[in-house]
């Protein structure tokens, strides 16, 4: 076994003193600190490690345990971290914090008074058994780790249990940023807050992918207890069976601005308030997450919002929790943004089934509520005051035993109800809406359809004579003559709406939470009278750019009635003008007239698109030059031969309709001619031309005879020296390689004036033999 050293600030009496105290005890292959400063490695070979009183890392030290090593404390004491504790386990050796005497404890690993300048500590595959913090603040926070003014900390893949304190029962962090991954929190207990974790003071902790279960708050945050302008991000991680009076899952208060909460799971959570998650007074980002099987005992099954909180609850799915009030979402005196979720068998034993307001001016939009239950009022919204916005929702298949299966409206409640569809909901009255007590809702745009009352006012009953909701075109099934009015007169304003089935695509099969409105689909067939029937001026409304499934709010020109926008159009008309052919729906057009075409779209819409095409024919260019060989170095030619005339000639060389043969010098060479005419019809022909080098000519034949010709370059009329050859002919070939001049060879000269410009090749021959050629220029 390896021996341990560790210092003391003692005064050494005796020498019997020194040894005991200085150098640990080695009995029964274990190692015994009996307290103060420690640092170098603890390995398996002087596991297990006694602890008989508090220790601590000095700054600028290290202590390494290695995996497999087990720690144990033989009363309440604690370890201090003012250096650097690296604590590596793996998956099969872990290394182990406990308590012999698990009923009192230890006192957990504590980082308090650290400085930022020291090294980063590491916790993989560890064990936090039995910490315990008590006595007053800050000793009795942090059960398990206590880390304060810290942040270069990071957990792994570790496990705190039955860890129990203040605040923190697993970890507490105050002024500290660790990173919390892919651990397990499991059973420890706070009398305050944080079950699991406590996040106080700007602590803005990563807490990722870990397992937090059973653990308990007497107060607030089963889970995780954020306070005091802290923001962790907390993703990924399943809290399950946590409990607490206020959020079992997760508490969020005091000028948190914005925590975010994503992707997590929370499910059998408990508490009185808040489910799964409180917010007082904090405005966290609350999204994709799933809520399902969560109690409150008070209100807001799933989440609870509280005192000026502004959260943003978006794209989660809130299922199954239940409460008195709430049984999705309870807000009070607070004003989240509550978009894209699903609201799906929520139960309140009292009242608002999937979402309660008191004095709340949320705007709800894009929501699917669905199959919510309330034994007294509002089987989906119960809206007491306030002036919310609920916008793009699809709200069928609640039901409420009393009254207003679908909304419930009380005490001057004024929301704003825009294209929302209401429909198949049921109650004893008032089976899609129910107002009481002056409550004035306006409703837009809005489907009130399919909504049954086992009493009276299948659609809308209106209790007392202070309660007069507008309606602004909207689809009621039965009009106004259908509405409940308790013995009342209705005085609100009812305009432009109408009475016609809305032909759904597919909806539920009936009334109330006997069938499932979440799996029907509320989208308008392509023969809805709600098509292009809603408000013809949008100004001011608000409108959102999309329906509740994503698509373009308003097409065609004018909104649709109810939650989906129809992304047919009954036809299109298209006017093509296009050059000698057009390819449409893969089909080449090549003489003008009127076309048609039947599509449908991704909404499965059958639409009639005509096309008005016009074909005009490209005009006909070609290209015969008067010129197509020239001498390197003679001056600049105009070019012509292009027709139709008006065009433009391109090319090297070429500038404007000038071919200077020197810039592209010797070789064969491309020239384009191209026109447009009036209806921005094109075409294009090419001509090839060859640039020479040319000299003056004089040559010796085979013969020794000296030949010369001149004038060369020449106007067509040259002698050829000597003056005679006896059998002699001379031959005249273009660069085509025609015969143009031919004659037996004369001493007067040779008059070729009556050929065109160009490039010519001369041929003299004797007796049929070639004895001399030459290039000649005619200018």
């Amino acid at each position: 076994m390896k021996s341990f050293h560790l210092k003391f600030c003692l005064v050494v009496f005796s020498t019997l003193y020194f040894t005991l105290f200085l150098f640990p005890l080695q009995i029964q292959a274990q190692t015994t600190i009996s307290g103060g400063l420690v640092y170098g490695t603890w390995n398996i070979t002087g596991s297990p490690y006694r602890v008989q009183g508090s220790i601590m890392i000095p700054a600028d030290s290290t202590l390494t345990i290695e995996p497999g090593v087990k720690i144990e404390f033989e009363g309440v004491y604690k370890l201090l971290v003012l250096g650097k504790l690296i604590a590596v386990g793996n998956q099969s050796d872990s290394i182990t914090f406990t308590a012999i005497d698990t009923t009192s404890g230890w006192k957990g690993i504590r980082y308090d008074g650290i400085t930022s300048t020291q090294d980063s500590s590491l916790f993989v595959f560890c064990k936090f058994l039995y910490g315990k913090a008590t006595g007053t603040s800050p000793e009795n926070n942090g059960g398990g780790l206590f880390i304060m003014s810290f942040s270069k900390i990071m957990i792994k893949n570790s496990i705190f249990y039955r860890c129990s304190a203040y605040n923190g029962g697993g970890i507490y962090c105050n002024y500290s940023n660790p990173i919390i991954s892919n651990n397990t929190l499991l059973n420890n207990f706070v009398t305050k807050g944080g079950g699991g974790i406590c996040c106080n003071n700007y602590s803005n902790p990563v807490i990722s992918n870990n397992t937090i279960s059973n653990n308990t708050a007497s107060s607030w945050g089963g889970g995780i207890y954020c306070i005091n302008s802290s923001s962790p991000n907390i993703s990924n991680n399943t809290f399950t069976n946590n409990s607490s009076d206020y959020g079992g899952g997760i508490y969020c208060a005091y000028g948190n601005k914005y925590p975010i909460i994503s992707d997590n799971t929370f499910s059998n959570n408990s508490s009185g308030l808040g489910g799964g998650i409180f917010c007082d007074g904090s405005s966290p980002v609350i999204s994709n997450n799933s809520f399902s099987n969560n109690l409150a005992t008070i209100g807001g099954g799933g989440i609870y919002c509280y005192n000026t909180s502004y959260p943003i609850i978006s794209n989660n799915t809130i299922s199954n929790n239940s409460t008195p009030k709430g049984g999705g979402i309870y807000c009070q005196g607070s004003s989240p943004t509550i978009s894209n979720n699903i609201f799906f068998n929520n139960s309140a034993s009292a009242d608002g089934g999937g979402l309660y307001f008191t004095y709340s001016n949320s705007t709800i939009l894009y929501n699917t509520i669905s199959n919510n239950s309330a034994s007294l009022n509002g089987g989906a919204f119960y809206l007491l005051g306030g002036s919310p916005t609920l916008s793009n929702n699809a709200i069928s298949n609640n039901t409420a035993s009393s009254n207003g299966g679908g909304i419930y409206c009380i005490s001057t409640s004024k929301p704003a109800i825009l294209n929302n569809t209401i429909s198949n909901n049921s109650a004893t009255t008032g089976g899609g809406l129910f107002c009481n007590t002056n409550s004035d809702p306006t409703l837009r745009n809005t489907i009130l359809w399919g909504n049954v009352a086992s009493t009276s006012g299948a659609q809308v009953y209106l209790y007392d004579e202070a309660s007069d909701p507008d309606f602004y075109y909207c689809d009621i099934q039965g009009g106004t003559a259908a509405f409940s009015l308790n013995g009342n007169f209705y005085l609100g304003t009812y305009q432009n709406n109408i009475d016609t089935d809305p032909f759904f695509v597919s909806p539920s099969g009936g009334s109330g939470t006997g069938f499932n409105g979440l799996t029907a689909n509320w989208s308008l067939q392509n023969s809805s009278p709600c098509i292009d029937a809603g408000t013809y001026d949008t100004t001011g409304l608000n409108i959102p750019a999309t329906d509740i499934g994503g698509s373009p709010r308003i097409n065609n020109g004018r909104i649709d009635m109810g939650a989906y926008e129809n992304q047919c159009s009954s036809s299109s008309y298209q006017t093509i003008t296009a050059c000698d052919s057009f390819t449409w729906k893969s089909y080449s057009y090549s003489t003008s007239g009127i076309y048609t075409d039947t599509i449908s779209n991704i909404a499965g819409c059958d639409s009639l698109i005509t096309l008005n095409l016009t074909i005009n024919k490209s005009p006909n260019v070609t290209l015969i030059l008067n010129e197509d060989t020239f001498c390197h170095y003679s001056n600049e030619y105009l070019l012509s031969g292009g027709f139709p005339e008006g065009g433009n000639y391109f090319g090297a060389g070429v500038v404007g309709n000038n071919f200077n043969p020197a810039i592209p010098g010797v070789g064969f060479h491309t020239i384009s001619y191209s026109i447009t005419d009036g209806n921005n019809c094109s075409d294009s022909a090419t001509a090839q031309v060859v640039v020479e080098i040319c000299t003056g000519i004089s040559a010796l034949t085979e013969q020794n005879i000296h030949f010369s010709i001149y004038p060369n370059p020449t106007n067509g009329i040259f002698k050829l020296l000597p003056p005679t050859l006896s059998n002699g002919k001379i031959k005249i070939y273009n660069t085509l390689g025609l015969v143009v001049f031919e004659r037996t060879f004369q001493k007067e000269g040779i008059d070729f004036s009556y050929k065109k410009p160009g490039m010519y090749f001369l041929e003299m021959l004797q007796d049929g033999k070639i004895i001399y050629k030459q290039k000649i220029i005619l200018e």
